[in-house]
């Protein structure tokens, strides 16, 4: 039986949540990645600078991070969601995922068989081994590897170091940003509505805040599925051995049988990493 799972798209970074739980510091976050470097992380003589709070976290579809941000290593890899509550940033769950890599899973699939009862006329005594008994019958196995089909993009992750610099209009209000630190910066608040939901581009005509699927993320409470379904069992025939007088009971008919499987949980395998999601008053 092969498995299949359907998630949301994401309009982030990244890629149905698996693996153990660790937790890093937000500052560690920050860092190399080889990947392309920020040239002039401090935004140094002549440098434009932007009015984006330092420590914000931010998505370039460029070759390397603008001047003032540096590439953040902790989201590698990873998709971002916003934490819950007064929830500590920087908790990652997973292995992050490798370019491209659509990570698999797998089920234990078990069913009972009920195995009908058949009597046979004028069979008696032994030479009939080789019959199946009538009864249940347990079959258990693992699925084949599935992935989720998650479709998602990949962006660099990159973090401001340098001082905001004032613009000539201010950032707008109900601007979201993910911040790496305990709380959000001063003229922010944290974002109610996607506190454990990934966040996903607004569809055209469809109204904004808009959650869905099921009860909040967390790194506290691992998310995991199970599939539903029938299985079928199909037996074949077998001789047996018919001599004079008496009858047989108890051997089971040949015929194909269906049973409902059951599936063990288990998780879709998205890595992330938790960060703080905070809105513009």
């Amino acid at each position: 039986m092969k498995s299949a799972a359907t998630l949301a798209a994401l309009a982030l970074v990244t890629a149905c949540a698996a693996g153990s739980v660790s937790t890093t510091g937000g500052s560690e976050g920050a860092g190399g990645q080889g990947s392309g470097g920020s040239g002039n992380a401090g935004g140094g003589p002549g440098a434009r600078g932007d009015a984006m709070p330092t420590n914000t976290i931010g998505f370039f579809q460029v070759p390397a991070c603008p001047s003032g941000w540096e590439p953040y290593k902790a989201a590698a890899g990873r998709t971002v969601l916003p934490t819950i509550a007064d929830a500590a940033g920087g908790t990652t769950v997973g292995e992050p995922l490798l370019s491209g890599e659509e990570r698999p899973h797998t089920h234990g699939v078990r069913a009972t068989f009920d195995l009908v009862p058949i009597t046979y006329a004028g069979v008696s005594g032994g030479g009939n081994q080789g019959v199946s008994a009538a009864g249940a019958v347990e079959f258990g196995t693992t699925s084949e590897e599935s992935t989720t089909g998650l479709p998602y993009v990949q962006l660099l992750a990159c973090k401001k170091l340098a001082d905001p610099v004032a613009g000539v209009k201010p950032l707008p209000k109900g601007m979201q940003i993910f911040y790496d630190g305990p709380k959000c910066p001063a003229g922010f608040q944290q974002a109610a509505a996607t506190q454990g939901r990934l966040v996903v581009g607004l569809p055209k005509d469809a109204p904004a805040d808009l959650s869905f699927g099921g009860e909040p993320l967390s790194s506290a409470a691992p998310r995991t599925h199970t599939h539903g379904g029938e299985v079928p069992l199909a037996t074949t025939s077998h001789g047996i051995a018919l001599v004079s007088n008496g009858a047989a009971t108890g051997y089971a008919q040949n015929d194909t049988y269906t049973a409902p499987a059951e599936t063990d949980p288990s998780e879709a395998s998205l890595p992330w990493i938790e960060l703080i999601h905070c809105e513009k008053l």
